[in-house]
């Protein structure tokens, strides 16, 4: 079965990883539900999606998004709710490391603009906003044609949040190897030569 396996990977792969005057394109979705015994239900939907440019087979700067939204409701009423929505967006930087024709390494920097919005069921809407910094290591498996899944198993962050009124600062500091996997995709677009 391992020999199958290994059979298979090496047919469908083309060796492309990091190719020199492309465009990368990436992301990975998350979307979850659940209903507690209590009667609770909770619903989240997370996309983070990525273009940049590849300007050697190492080096890509672009820009990442990202949207989390999440709702929580209780007693199995929908009046009775709480929201919350957070955007960012800013500038990423990705060097990649050639294993050999089917894996790559990589290690992409992450600065990026946060702004959250929290509806609570009582009370009235609270508005953050703040910036966020992530590193995270990953391995490329190369799938075809520039094609390619990507793998992580944590990383470090930074976050620096507050209400928009600027009364004070929530920071955090996150190194989470080993404690979350994350599962994306990624596709590289050749850009036309000069001539």
């Amino acid at each position: 079965m391992k020999k199958l396996l290994i059979a298979v990977f090496a047919l469908i792969s083309i060796g492309a990883s990091a190719q020199e005057n492309s465009v990368l394109l990436y992301g990975n979705v998350n979307i979850r539900s659940s209903k507690g015994l209590d009667g609770t239900q909770s619903s989240t939907f997370i996309i983070n999606p990525g273009i940049g440019y590849q300007f050697t087979k190492n080096l890509t700067a672009g820009i990442n998004l990202g949207i989390d939204a999440d709702k929580t409701e209780t007693s199995g009423t929908s009046n009775n709710y709480n929201k919350n929505f957070i955007f960012s967006a800013g500038p990423f930087l990705r060097y990649t490391k050639p294993l050999n024709d089917l894996f790559s390494a990589y290690a992409q920097l992450n600065a990026s603009y946060l702004s959250s919005t929290a509806k609570p069921y009582t009370g009235s809407e609270v508005k953050w906003n703040g910036f966020g910094t992530s590193l995270i290591p990953a391995l490329s498996i190369n799938v075809h044609n520039g094609l390619a899944l990507n793998f992580n198993i944590g990383g470090i962050d930074f976050t620096s949040v507050g209400p928009k009124d600027g009364t004070s600062n929530i920071n955090s500091f996150n190194l989470t190897f080993g404690q979350s996997v994350g599962i994306g995709i990624q596709k590289n677009f050749m850009c036309k030569k000069k001539k």
